[in-house]
């Protein structure tokens, strides 16, 4: 057998920096650990300081980002890598308001309105996005800038940037919460830059007329929903043979559809989608075993579960839409 002494010099040299970036970070998560332990957080609560996490860390986390080009950030667990997905500044994105249909991205961006940028990503991409990060200054993204941003926040220095400045990193305003910050460290902190992807989607617009008859850049929905299931899909859950029904009592057809793309582009199988003549006020999940699944699900719509036992309701799950749903993203 041949030797080649460059290369495995090379592979030692890996493994041993691989192992000395996992113990600084232990050794980074017990100074925390400890530091909150002898009063760092003084009179607040080590729990309230945190904030309440609101990923499961199973599935993939999602982020709406005010870069230069508006994009989505995904941490998917399995298979493990990052994904920024950018969308054209100049595109004409659907707003779920009756009056102004659609809206140009990039004044939307300027607006610096987290909550209103990441609901008109939501329904651009037919999946859910809460998370987002609104930038003091532009932020520009291309494929240098994506690695130093992934450089950056894999620094050992982020949980105590994270703790003491939750607003570093040039970030203006964002709802992610302390915990879910860390958690998404320690998660990519041990990835490498082949394991991060930037996907250009600016060739996905269409021409649409808006107003009177003014032509301009829209989006072709159907196609962004087809390319953000690949990195939102969860193997867990498309290995089961678990079906789901969508029953919309919202009183809006756009809301089903949308409740539609939730689902299925995490993974799951939709069997029927109908409608209930009287209207509910709040969205709840009929749970046939009340498993992992349904939980899964109670999380995607931010609504509680209705145990319907019974050996005919094994491995079934109906997501009744409620007006709550709407109004989120179509007032």
């Amino acid at each position: 057998m041949t030797d080649y002494p460059a290369t495995r010099s090379s592979w030692k040299k890996h493994q041993v920096q691989k192992k000395w970036r996992d113990l600084l970070a232990a050794f980074i998560v017990i100074v925390l650990i400890f530091a909150v332990l002898s009063g760092f957080i003084k009179s607040l609560s080590f729990k309230k300081y945190l904030d309440k996490s609101g990923w499961d860390g199973k599935g993939s986390f999602v982020l709406a980002l005010s870069t230069s080009q508006p994009s989505v950030f995904i941490y998917q667990k399995d298979p493990k890598r990052m994904i920024f997905l950018t969308v054209n500044d100049n595109f004409y994105l659907p707003s779920g308001q009756i009056n102004k249909p659609i809206v140009k991205i990039s004044s939307v961006v300027e607006e610096k309105d987290g909550i209103k940028f990441a609901k008109i990503l939501t329904l651009s991409f037919g999946a859910k996005i809460e998370n987002y990060v609104i930038y003091k200054d532009k932020q520009n993204i291309n494929e240098k800038e994506a690695q130093k941003m992934f450089k950056n926040f894999a620094s050992p220095l982020t949980p105590f940037l994270i703790l003491a400045r939750p607003k570093s990193f040039n970030v203006q305003e964002t709802n992610i919460t302390r915990l879910d910050a860390l958690r998404l460290w320690w998660q990519v902190k041990g990835l490498s830059i082949n394991q991060l992807n930037l996907v250009d989607l600016s060739s996905y617009g269409e021409e649409i007329v808006f107003g009177d008859s003014q032509k301009v850049l829209g989006v072709d929905e159907v196609s962004l929903n087809r390319v953000i299931a690949k990195y939102l899909e969860t193997p867990e859950i498309m290995r089961k043979n678990f079906k789901v029904t969508i029953r919309n009592a919202s009183g809006s057809s756009s809301a089903a559809k949308l409740a539609t793309d939730f689902v299925t582009s995490v993974g799951f199988d939709v069997v029927r989608v109908e409608s209930q003549g009287d209207r509910r006020e709040s969205s709840v999940i009929l749970s046939g075993d009340g498993g992992k699944d349904s939980v899964y699900l109670s999380k995607l719509f931010n609504c509680d579960i209705v145990s319907q036992a019974g050996e005919e309701n094994a491995g079934l799950a109906t997501v009744v839409v409620g007006a709550d749903f709407a109004r989120k993203y179509f007032e």
